[in-house]
């Protein structure tokens, strides 16, 4: 199911305040800990802000590269192509926090 940017933002928001506060966090943790995908158009690879991410992907060969579909809803013009890392739903939030509003979505 592909997270619509609403529920992306409230998740990562969620996330974020849940993380500041270790008595909530593994409750957290727990409810949020199954496994999505994190897309992005193939130019977001090069993002300083997700480089930490894209290197742990690619010493792990986990990054696939597929061209965006009808279902991709990207601020992009769909020639590039996109990137697709199957991870837990927490690390899809982390780096799609990293990344604008049109520029990413996860999928769960």
């Amino acid at each position: 199911m592909l997270l619509t940017e609403k529920a992306l933002a409230k998740l990562i928001d969620e996330q974020r305040t849940a993380s500041n506060d270790p008595a909530t966090w593994d409750s957290w943790y727990a409810q949020h800990s199954q496994a999505a995908t994190i897309e992005a158009p193939l130019g977001e690879l090069m993002n300083s802000r997700i480089a930490g991410f894209v290197w742990a992907w690619k010493m792990q060969d986990r990054i696939a590269v597929l061209p965006i579909g009808d279902t991709d809803h990207f601020n992009a013009q769909g020639l590039e192509g996109k990137f697709a890392v199957q991870a837990p739903l927490t690390t899809a939030l982390l780096a799609a926090g990293e990344l604008a509003p049109g520029r990413r979505q996860v999928r769960i």
